[in-house]
């Protein structure tokens, strides 16, 4: 990767966000429209000077119960053509991450007490899509 992949507001017209983490350390009431009115000034303050940018897309690697229900049933996020195999297990209060596609693996782990906690999914949505994200995002 170089600078050519990197977004330049001076240059660049159209702009997807990835959430790449969120982690909540306390009680926030309506933390997820807090997090989209944030994400609101930024896009705001880029436009005054890029008249043009526009928001085509809006995704997370969800990896935790909390997540995936943040973005697939507040934000209205859905899993594409990129099915993410990977599993969340957790024993004695730590986690690993394994691969659900190496069956032998994972009932090897399943079988020394570690529990299954969830599947992570790549979640996704885009402008022509209904979603909460772009009321906010426009």
């Amino acid at each position: 990767m170089n600078s050519e992949y990197i977004f330049d507001n001076s240059r660049d017209k159209e702009l997807c966000l990835h959430v790449y983490h969120i982690e909540k350390l306390s009680e926030i009431k309506n933390f997820s429209i807090l997090v989209l009115e944030k994400l609101q000034k930024i896009i705001s303050k880029l436009k005054e000077t890029n008249s043009n940018l526009v928001v085509s897309g809006f995704s997370g690697l969800c990896v935790t119960s909390q997540g995936i229900g943040l973005f697939y049933n507040k934000f209205n996020c859905r899993e594409r053509d990129f099915i993410n195999s990977e599993v969340i297990l957790e024993k004695n209060s730590k986690i690993k991450i394994a691969d659900e596609e190496n069956l032998e693996e994972l009932n090897k782990d399943l079988s020394q007490g570690w529990s299954y906690k969830n599947r992570c999914k790549m979640l996704v949505t885009y402008p022509n899509e209904f979603s909460i994200v772009w009321n906010y995002l426009r």
